[in-house]
């Protein structure tokens, strides 16, 4: 479980992040959105405890904790197969496991064919499958997400997010993930986080998530316009991300 209570990040005398409190429980999922700049990559880089200058209180209890970039953060000097088990061999795994695992990932994400390839030789598609077998090769009960489909085409984006939420569902895993996007906000979280300013001024439930043929649902884009009509009321009046 994670729990952050009264979380605040400052810069320079400045305040990014302002009283932030929220709990993710084992098998949960949160979208986090937000117009740029109102940070939400702080808050991610904070709950890693990749950020100083904090006060306030985060407590993980969640096993191993992996981050996913937006760049997915692949040695590009390593082949896809190297950066999957960097982090098994840094634990001094053994080469038995450090095997055993990487294959029964590499397949379920179909990744089995590139892993001699290096990162410049894949498409974006296959370099986020890749980071994201990064981080369940180490068993990580908690992935955190910073806008991991952002380089995608539209159809390798729904991709993305169909396969993210089918190893969710198998693994039992939460995430937290980042996104500009209302649509993959309303895909990929059970709970939906709407920051403004250094705030998260609202959580909002939502029984779409994982679903993805609701993209289709009259619903499901009515869920999507409540979350931008959150974020106008809240913001500066307009969010053209869809």
């Amino acid at each position: 479980m994670l729990e952050i209570n009264n979380l605040y990040v400052s810069y320079e005398k400045r305040d990014i992040l302002k009283n932030i409190s929220f709990s993710l429980a084992k098998g949960e999922t949160l979208s986090i959105i937000g117009p740029s700049g109102c940070g939400k990559s702080t808050l991610l880089l904070s709950i890693a405890d990749l950020k100083n200058n904090k006060s306030g209180n985060i407590l993980n209890k969640f096993k191993d904790t992996s981050l996913i970039l937006q760049s997915n953060g692949l040695f590009p000097w390593k082949t896809i197969k190297e950066n999957i088990q960097l982090g098994l061999l840094i634990r001094n795994t053994s080469k038995e496991d450090i095997e055993k695992y990487t294959k029964k990932i590499v397949k379920e994400l179909n990744i089995e064919y590139i892993l001699d390839k290096y990162p410049s030789e894949v498409s974006g598609g296959e370099k986020q499958r890749a980071a994201v077998a990064r981080a369940l090769v180490l068993n990580s009960e908690l992935l955190l997400m910073d806008e991991p489909s952002s380089a995608l085409d539209s159809i390798n984006k729904e991709n993305f997010q169909n396969l993210l939420c089918k190893i969710q569902k198998e693994y039992n895993m939460s995430y937290i993930i980042v996104t500009h996007n209302i649509e993959e906000a309303v895909i990929l979280g059970k709970k939906i986080a709407i920051m403004i300013d250094g705030e998260i001024k609202e959580i909002i439930n939502n029984p779409y998530y994982g679903q993805g043929e609701a993209r289709k649902n009259y619903n499901f884009f009515d869920k999507c316009n409540e979350i931008r009509t959150i974020l106008e009321r809240l913001g500066d009046g307009t969010y053209d991300k869809i």
